[in-house]
């Protein structure tokens, strides 16, 4: 099974994540302190930071995620 090239197969879960495949479940258990949004942060700027990248800042992401949700 190819995406962007590259056997998922053979890659670990977090070599996937890395490319930007992860899963999350739809229901969550709330952990408390950590919303959504903060969760979503956290992964996008891990996908960065493995492809070199700076990380978002929480005012761009903000700003990226109320753009994302307004053209649903």
């Amino acid at each position: 099974m190819n995406f962007n090239g590259k056997d998922l197969l053979d890659m670990s879960p977090d070599q996937r994540a890395r490319e930007g495949l992860f899963l999350a479940f739809q229901y969550p258990v709330e952990i408390p302190g950590v919303s959504t949004t903060n969760f979503m942060k956290a992964a996008v700027n891990e996908h960065r930071k493995s492809k070199g990248l700076n990380p978002i800042e929480a005012k761009e992401f903000l700003a990226m995620m109320k753009e994302k949700i307004s053209t649903r």
